[in-house]
């Protein structure tokens, strides 16, 4: 509860999404609900129409498989509630495209490397930069939610672009708390305990 959930249709036509969109939200009857719809299937424009009508019924929707800011903004004024940039999906494709060897759980730096892009996009980081710059300029309501984070640098650098929510594994949650002087910290707090104040303590 005041959480929000976001449920995924499987269908990827618009009928199919509709129906399934709507049994969702009427299974779980809760405004935290968000049905989870695809931005593209297929080449159509299934989802923009699916996001429109569930929209237009009260649904909350979260558009998901968002790779470029064009993408983003359609969805959001068909009714999105939440966009969901593909950060560390990006970051993949340009690392493939280019045949880059670097680990996807590695660092993908937010200015990109040099000459390689995906049409105008340097990076997983960058794509929700522009999506927010595109929506604070253009006063649209729609929250971004920086999507597939691969590591605590790359949160980082979302949080400051100004993403609204993120969506990253427990390692990652981890790696978030990590830091090596804080380790030695601990070890350094705990030789220096006084004897007396640990027996306070007990």
């Amino acid at each position: 509860k005041g959480t929000p959930v976001s449920l995924e249709v499987t269908e990827l036509n618009y009928e199919g999404m509709i129906k399934q969109g709507l049994k969702l939200y009427k299974m779980f009857n809760s405004k935290d609900v968000y049905i989870k719809i695809p931005v593209n299937t297929n080449n159509s424009y299934d989802g923009i129409r699916a996001i429109k009508y569930l929209s237009k019924k009260g649904i909350k929707i979260n558009c998901t498989l968002i790779f470029t800011p064009e993408q983003a903004v359609l969805a959001a004024k068909a009714g999105a509630k939440f966009v969901s940039p593909f950060a560390g999906r990006i970051d993949d494709f340009i690392r493939k495209n280019n045949r880059l060897k670097i680990d996807k759980t590695a660092y993908f730096p937010a200015e990109g490397l040099k000459k390689y892009e995906d049409n105008g996009i340097v990076s997983g980081v960058d794509l929700v930069a522009q999506t927010k710059e595109i929506f604070e300029t253009y006063n649209i309501k729609c929250e971004v939610l920086a999507a597939s984070l691969r590591n605590a640098r790359q949160v980082r650098e979302c949080m400051l672009n100004g993403a609204d929510i993120a969506t990253l594994p427990y390692t990652v949650i981890k790696e978030l708390l990590e830091h090596t002087k804080t380790d030695e910290g601990i070890v350094a707090f705990t030789k220096d305990i006084i004897p007396e104040y640990a027996k306070l303590l007990k």
